[in-house]
């Protein structure tokens, strides 16, 4: 989906727990993440850090200038604030 929304000029990251899985897909910019049982975005009612991450999902977009980057979460600066 995402190369598909790249290729009409919107930008997309994905956010993916399984490395393998984001090497063979390729998406066009990828924030790695350590998420235990699944959940991607963070534990359910952790309003905070489910900011976080999605504030470093963000952040990707004027960072990654190269197509198909992984880029681990612990290596994405907090946002300033």
């Amino acid at each position: 989906i995402g190369q598909v929304l790249e290729s009409e000029g919107i930008a997309t990251v994905c956010i993916s727990f399984v490395r393998q899985i984001s090497e063979r897909v390729r998406p066009p910019r990828g924030l790695m993440v350590e998420a235990r049982g699944g959940y991607t975005l963070g534990r359910p009612s952790d309003a905070g850090g489910q900011r976080r991450r999605l504030q470093a999902a963000l952040q990707l977009l004027e960072t990654i200038t190269e197509p198909g980057a992984l880029v681990e979460e612990a290596a994405v600066a907090p946002p300033a604030i």
